[in-house]
């Protein structure tokens, strides 16, 4: 499996064909970065091109990404 800056790609389960797909910036909340874009088309190629993947859970690493809006 690929190394990401971005991104965590795993699977918990060797046999099940789930694969995990994690951001990982953590300190960040997860917030989306211009390392993030071009890694995470090539995680999903990957991905798409291996016969074992039948799933792809997107997540993020601990705390999540939180938005706030004020007017």
């Amino acid at each position: 499996m690929e190394h990401y800056k971005t991104l965590q790609v795993f699977q918990k389960f060797p046999s099940s064909g789930v694969f995990h797909l994690n951001l990982n910036r953590p300190s960040q909340r997860n917030a989306l970065s211009r390392d993030f874009f071009p890694e995470f088309s090539i995680a999903l190629q990957s991905l798409d091109q291996n016969p074992n993947a039948s799933v792809i859970v997107l997540s993020g690493n601990r705390r999540p990404l939180l938005l706030r809006y004020r007017h």
